[in-house]
Protein backbone atom coordinates (compact mmCIF):
# COMPACT_ATOMS: atom_id res chain seq x y z
CA UNK A 1 0.00 0.00 0.00
CA UNK A 2 1.00 3.69 -1.06
CA UNK A 3 0.01 7.25 -1.07
CA UNK A 4 0.75 10.20 -3.09
CA UNK A 5 0.67 13.51 -1.17
CA UNK A 6 -1.70 15.97 -2.99
CA UNK A 7 -2.39 19.88 -1.56
CA UNK A 8 -6.03 21.59 -1.42
CA UNK A 9 -6.65 25.27 -0.49
CA UNK A 10 -9.61 25.59 1.45
CA UNK A 11 -11.48 28.74 1.26
CA UNK A 12 -14.69 30.35 2.89
CA UNK A 13 -16.27 31.35 -0.24
CA UNK A 14 -14.88 28.98 -2.89
CA UNK A 15 -14.04 26.02 -1.10
CA UNK A 16 -11.31 23.21 -2.08
CA UNK A 17 -9.16 25.06 -4.59
CA UNK A 18 -7.22 22.94 -6.75
CA UNK A 19 -3.69 23.20 -7.03
CA UNK A 20 -3.80 24.57 -10.73
CA UNK A 21 -4.99 27.24 -9.47
CA UNK A 22 -2.66 28.72 -7.19
CA UNK A 23 0.94 26.62 -7.56
CA UNK A 24 1.68 28.22 -11.04
CA UNK A 25 1.33 31.55 -8.70
CA UNK A 26 3.77 29.92 -6.45
CA UNK A 27 6.29 28.93 -8.71
CA UNK A 28 6.95 32.43 -9.80
CA UNK A 29 8.00 33.57 -6.38
CA UNK A 30 9.74 32.18 -3.21
CA UNK A 31 6.54 30.67 -1.82
CA UNK A 32 7.28 27.45 -4.09
CA UNK A 33 9.90 26.74 -1.78
CA UNK A 34 8.57 27.00 1.27
CA UNK A 35 5.49 25.32 0.66
CA UNK A 36 7.27 22.20 -1.42
CA UNK A 37 9.08 22.32 2.07
CA UNK A 38 5.96 22.28 4.05
CA UNK A 39 4.07 19.32 1.76
CA UNK A 40 7.25 17.31 2.48
CA UNK A 41 7.22 17.91 6.19
CA UNK A 42 3.37 16.90 6.45
CA UNK A 43 3.27 13.85 3.90
CA UNK A 44 6.55 12.78 6.12
CA UNK A 45 5.09 13.17 9.50
CA UNK A 46 2.02 11.80 8.51
CA UNK A 47 3.38 8.46 6.66
CA UNK A 48 3.94 6.36 10.08
CA UNK A 49 0.01 6.83 10.26
CA UNK A 50 -1.11 5.59 6.95
CA UNK A 51 -0.24 1.96 7.31
CA UNK A 52 2.17 2.19 4.53
CA UNK A 53 6.04 2.28 4.42
CA UNK A 54 5.94 4.68 0.53
CA UNK A 55 4.71 7.95 -0.12
CA UNK A 56 4.80 10.40 -3.40
CA UNK A 57 5.08 14.29 -3.08
CA UNK A 58 4.87 16.51 -5.98
CA UNK A 59 7.68 18.34 -7.20
CA UNK A 60 7.80 21.57 -9.62
CA UNK A 61 10.75 21.72 -11.44
CA UNK A 62 10.90 25.58 -10.66
CA UNK A 63 11.87 23.73 -7.06
CA UNK A 64 14.85 21.95 -8.84
CA UNK A 65 16.76 25.24 -9.76
CA UNK A 66 17.24 25.95 -6.15
CA UNK A 67 21.00 25.02 -6.38
CA UNK A 68 20.49 23.08 -2.90
CA UNK A 69 17.25 21.37 -3.38
CA UNK A 70 18.83 18.31 -2.86
CA UNK A 71 20.73 18.86 -0.06
CA UNK A 72 17.39 20.65 2.30
CA UNK A 73 15.06 17.69 0.68
CA UNK A 74 16.94 14.88 2.53
CA UNK A 75 17.79 17.18 5.75
CA UNK A 76 14.16 17.48 5.93
CA UNK A 77 13.00 13.84 5.07
CA UNK A 78 16.04 12.65 7.92
CA UNK A 79 14.75 15.23 10.51
CA UNK A 80 11.54 13.40 10.40
CA UNK A 81 12.82 10.33 11.04
CA UNK A 82 12.24 8.98 7.29
CA UNK A 83 14.23 6.90 4.94
CA UNK A 84 14.42 8.75 1.67
CA UNK A 85 13.76 5.34 -0.48
CA UNK A 86 10.33 5.49 0.95
CA UNK A 87 9.82 8.96 -1.17
CA UNK A 88 8.71 9.05 -4.82
CA UNK A 89 9.43 12.61 -5.79
CA UNK A 90 6.86 13.33 -8.69
CA UNK A 91 7.86 16.37 -10.85
CA UNK A 92 4.74 18.08 -12.42
CA UNK A 93 4.26 19.41 -15.08
CA UNK A 94 2.99 23.20 -14.40
CA UNK A 95 6.48 24.57 -15.30
CA UNK A 96 8.99 22.77 -17.62
CA UNK A 97 12.06 21.38 -16.82
CA UNK A 98 15.34 22.60 -18.09
CA UNK A 99 18.10 20.30 -19.61
CA UNK A 100 20.77 22.80 -16.78
CA UNK A 101 23.46 21.40 -14.58
CA UNK A 102 21.52 22.69 -11.58
CA UNK A 103 18.46 20.15 -11.88
CA UNK A 104 20.32 17.08 -13.17
CA UNK A 105 22.63 17.46 -10.24
CA UNK A 106 19.60 17.77 -7.65
CA UNK A 107 17.83 15.26 -9.59
CA UNK A 108 20.85 12.89 -9.45
CA UNK A 109 22.07 13.39 -6.01
CA UNK A 110 18.48 12.35 -4.87
CA UNK A 111 18.39 9.29 -7.13
CA UNK A 112 21.47 8.40 -5.32
CA UNK A 113 20.04 9.07 -2.39
CA UNK A 114 17.62 6.24 -3.05
CA UNK A 115 14.75 8.41 -3.76
CA UNK A 116 12.72 7.17 -6.64
CA UNK A 117 11.79 9.61 -9.51
CA UNK A 118 8.66 9.91 -11.32
CA UNK A 119 7.51 12.07 -14.08
CA UNK A 120 4.29 12.85 -13.54
CA UNK A 121 0.79 13.78 -15.58
CA UNK A 122 3.07 12.48 -19.26
CA UNK A 123 1.09 13.75 -22.20
CA UNK A 124 -0.07 16.66 -20.55
CA UNK A 125 1.51 20.30 -20.28
CA UNK A 126 5.52 19.87 -20.53
CA UNK A 127 6.03 16.92 -19.13
CA UNK A 128 6.99 14.73 -21.77
CA UNK A 129 8.71 11.27 -22.59
CA UNK A 130 11.69 12.99 -23.66
CA UNK A 131 12.18 13.18 -20.18
CA UNK A 132 13.98 10.28 -20.13
CA UNK A 133 16.61 10.84 -22.58
CA UNK A 134 17.70 13.76 -19.83
CA UNK A 135 17.08 13.16 -16.53
CA UNK A 136 17.54 9.68 -14.27
CA UNK A 137 13.70 8.88 -13.68
CA UNK A 138 12.66 5.67 -12.15
CA UNK A 139 8.87 5.85 -13.52
CA UNK A 140 6.52 7.62 -15.91
CA UNK A 141 3.11 8.27 -14.98
CA UNK A 142 0.60 8.78 -18.15
CA UNK A 143 -1.98 11.12 -17.55
CA UNK A 144 -5.66 10.92 -16.53
CA UNK A 145 -6.61 12.96 -19.79
CA UNK A 146 -4.90 9.81 -21.80
CA UNK A 147 -6.56 7.60 -19.76
CA UNK A 148 -10.01 9.09 -20.27
CA UNK A 149 -10.18 9.40 -23.60
CA UNK A 150 -9.73 5.27 -23.71
CA UNK A 151 -12.19 4.07 -25.52
CA UNK A 152 -13.08 6.61 -27.53
CA UNK A 153 -9.85 7.67 -29.53
CA UNK A 154 -8.01 4.76 -31.52
CA UNK A 155 -4.65 7.40 -31.50
CA UNK A 156 -5.29 7.31 -27.34
CA UNK A 157 -4.74 3.74 -27.05
CA UNK A 158 -1.74 3.85 -29.74
CA UNK A 159 0.13 6.41 -27.97
CA UNK A 160 -0.44 4.93 -24.32
CA UNK A 161 1.01 1.70 -26.00
CA UNK A 162 3.93 3.12 -27.33
CA UNK A 163 4.43 4.67 -23.88
CA UNK A 164 4.37 1.03 -22.23
CA UNK A 165 6.86 -0.39 -24.94
CA UNK A 166 9.10 2.75 -24.35
CA UNK A 167 8.94 1.91 -20.38
CA UNK A 168 9.71 -1.44 -21.20
CA UNK A 169 12.61 -0.59 -23.56
CA UNK A 170 14.28 1.81 -20.88
CA UNK A 171 13.24 -0.36 -17.49
CA UNK A 172 11.05 2.44 -16.76
CA UNK A 173 7.92 1.86 -14.59
CA UNK A 174 4.82 2.97 -16.40
CA UNK A 175 1.75 3.69 -13.99
CA UNK A 176 -1.65 4.74 -15.75
CA UNK A 177 -3.33 7.54 -13.88
CA UNK A 178 -7.00 8.07 -13.43
CA UNK A 179 -8.55 4.69 -14.43
CA UNK A 180 -12.54 4.85 -13.69
CA UNK A 181 -13.94 2.31 -15.94
CA UNK A 182 -13.05 -1.55 -16.46
CA UNK A 183 -13.42 -0.84 -20.47
CA UNK A 184 -10.31 1.64 -19.24
CA UNK A 185 -8.36 -1.21 -17.15
CA UNK A 186 -9.17 -3.95 -19.99
CA UNK A 187 -7.67 -1.67 -22.88
CA UNK A 188 -4.64 -0.64 -20.37
CA UNK A 189 -3.96 -4.57 -19.98
CA UNK A 190 -4.44 -4.65 -23.96
CA UNK A 191 -1.85 -1.73 -24.37
CA UNK A 192 1.01 -3.48 -22.01
CA UNK A 193 0.65 -1.20 -19.05
CA UNK A 194 1.76 -2.98 -15.89
CA UNK A 195 0.52 -0.67 -13.14
CA UNK A 196 -2.55 1.72 -12.71
CA UNK A 197 -3.65 4.27 -10.20
CA UNK A 198 -7.39 3.69 -9.87
CA UNK A 199 -10.68 4.90 -7.72
CA UNK A 200 -11.79 1.66 -7.32
CA UNK A 201 -9.62 0.45 -4.46
CA UNK A 202 -10.64 2.97 -1.40
CA UNK A 203 -12.44 6.17 -1.06
CA UNK A 204 -11.28 9.10 0.96
CA UNK A 205 -10.03 8.59 4.66
CA UNK A 206 -8.28 11.17 6.99
CA UNK A 207 -5.15 10.08 8.09
CA UNK A 208 -4.71 12.32 11.03
CA UNK A 209 -7.44 14.60 12.40
CA UNK A 210 -8.28 17.87 10.09
CA UNK A 211 -5.12 17.03 7.91
CA UNK A 212 -4.90 15.19 5.33
CA UNK A 213 -6.73 12.47 3.91
CA UNK A 214 -6.13 9.47 1.52
CA UNK A 215 -6.90 6.49 -0.58
CA UNK A 216 -5.65 3.10 -0.18
CA UNK A 217 -3.96 0.75 -3.13
CA UNK A 218 -3.04 -2.18 -3.29
CA UNK A 219 0.58 -2.79 -4.02
CA UNK A 220 3.35 -5.28 -4.97
CA UNK A 221 4.44 -7.12 -1.20
CA UNK A 222 7.65 -5.33 -0.45
CA UNK A 223 11.09 -7.55 -0.57
CA UNK A 224 11.95 -9.46 2.78
CA UNK A 225 14.64 -6.86 3.36
CA UNK A 226 12.10 -3.71 3.24
CA UNK A 227 9.75 -5.92 5.26
CA UNK A 228 12.32 -5.85 8.20
CA UNK A 229 12.68 -1.86 8.48
CA UNK A 230 10.68 -0.16 11.11
CA UNK A 231 9.38 3.44 11.25
CA UNK A 232 9.60 5.61 14.64
CA UNK A 233 7.07 6.27 15.64
CA UNK A 234 6.28 9.87 15.58
CA UNK A 235 4.34 11.86 18.47
CA UNK A 236 4.66 14.81 16.54
CA UNK A 237 1.37 17.00 15.54
CA UNK A 238 1.09 18.49 11.86
CA UNK A 239 3.75 20.43 10.29
CA UNK A 240 3.78 23.81 10.61
CA UNK A 241 2.58 25.51 7.41
CA UNK A 242 5.00 28.10 5.56
CA UNK A 243 4.54 31.85 7.06
CA UNK A 244 3.34 33.00 3.97
CA UNK A 245 1.02 30.75 3.91
CA UNK A 246 -0.41 32.14 7.23
CA UNK A 247 -1.88 34.74 5.99
CA UNK A 248 -4.22 33.18 4.04
CA UNK A 249 -6.52 30.23 4.97
CA UNK A 250 -4.05 26.96 5.88
CA UNK A 251 -3.17 24.52 3.27
CA UNK A 252 -4.96 21.15 3.37
CA UNK A 253 -2.70 17.92 2.53
CA UNK A 254 -4.38 15.45 0.67
CA UNK A 255 -3.04 11.50 -0.08
CA UNK A 256 -4.20 9.49 -2.72
CA UNK A 257 -2.23 5.95 -3.95
CA UNK A 258 1.24 6.75 -4.61
CA UNK A 259 3.42 7.18 -8.24
CA UNK A 260 6.05 4.75 -7.30
CA UNK A 261 3.69 1.86 -6.97
CA UNK A 262 0.65 1.40 -8.67
CA UNK A 263 -2.24 -1.99 -8.59
CA UNK A 264 -0.31 -4.43 -10.21
CA UNK A 265 -2.65 -5.89 -13.45
CA UNK A 266 -2.15 -9.85 -14.78
CA UNK A 267 -0.49 -9.29 -18.30
CA UNK A 268 -2.91 -9.40 -21.42
CA UNK A 269 -3.01 -12.87 -23.01
CA UNK A 270 -2.24 -12.47 -26.58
Amino acid sequence: MAFESLIRWPDPVRGMVPPSEFIPQAEQSALIHDLGAWVLRQACRDLPSLGTRFVGVNVSAAQLRRVDFAKRYARIVREEGIEISQVTIEITETVALHDNDTERRNLKALRDLGCWLAVDDCGAGHASADYLDRFPFNALKIDRTLVGKLGRSDAAFVAVADLCELGRRRDVVIIAEGVETPEQLDLLRQAGCPRVQDFSSAGPRRSTPGATRARAVSLPRPSAEASKAELPHNKRGPASPPESALRRPAAAGRVRRSARFGLDMPRHSR
